[in-house]
């Protein structure tokens, strides 16, 4: 039994405030099990680069420059992975499609009750991601290159919604997703979820994705692995890309 294990069933627990003695028989073996299940690949297809695209997820300035407005500083961290893992599609003709999430004023949902930091500059919030700005726009260091689309209006979480991402990647035959961008437990999740409900399969990187809430990084990464995705570190994302694996 590994202390990660042990440290789960702990947790069940302590959130669902039981005791030992308030189980069911058989019901610490089931929440155990579950733990081997949140915690090991359970969904298998072989990834080929030929039906591949990687979507790289709002990696823009307002996210990833130092102390910008929306700063997710693992964001700025990954970027030298992402670039490695960017460079490498590019180099095996697998297609790079970026996502940018944008506030517009005739269309900004409720965001602006969430966070002060993307409410327009007028209103006294920080502006950030604004449609049209500069911060909205992809982080220079991975910027795309001439040919390369870039999902410019995705007003909410899901890169899908609202947005031709569908249509762009049925015109391109892809079958599999390739996911890597911030924020893991947000975009990035919804962008994944929405995709295994499109009947993409999906791939979903582990260290090119990112929070700056740690715990929520791990649940999302283990909800995926569960039932959704294939999660995978960038170095076995290439491998897998350059051995069909």
């Amino acid at each position: 039994m590994s202390e990660d294990e042990e440290s789960f069933f702990k947790q069940y627990l302590r959130v669902y405030n039981l005791k030992t003695e308030d189980l069911y028989p058989g019901e610490e073996e089931n929440i155990r099990l579950a733990w081997k299940y949140y915690n090991t690949d359970t969904i298998t297809f072989k990834i080929k680069k030929e039906e591949c695209i990687l979507t790289v997820v709002d990696l823009q300035n307002d996210f990833v420059e130092l102390n910008s407005v929306g700063w997710i500083p693992m964001a700025t961290r990954q970027i030298p992975k992402i670039k490695k893992l960017i460079e490498k599609c590019r180099e095996l003709k697998v297609p790079v499609i970026y996502t940018t999430h944008t506030i517009a004023p005739d269309c900004a949902h409720l965001f602006y009750k969430f966070w002060d930091w993307i409410k327009p500059k007028e209103l006294g919030g920080g502006g950030g991601i604004v449609e049209g700005s500069r911060g909205a726009d992809v982080f220079s260091e991975i910027y795309p290159k001439l040919g390369e689309r870039v999902i410019r209006t995705k007003h909410t979480f899901n890169s899908f919604e609202g947005t031709d991402l569908d249509y762009v990647l049925r015109d391109l035959r892809v079958k599999t997703v390739i996911i890597c961008g911030t924020v893991t437990n947000v975009c990035c999740e919804s962008t994944a979820r929405d995709a295994f409900f499109k009947h993409y399969q999906v791939v979903f990187g582990s260290d090119v994705s990112s929070s700056n809430n740690p715990d929520a990084h791990v649940t999302t990464l283990q909800t995926l692995r569960r039932g959704f995705a294939r999660v995978m570190a960038s170095d076995e994302i290439i491998n897998a890309l350059e051995k069909g694996e």
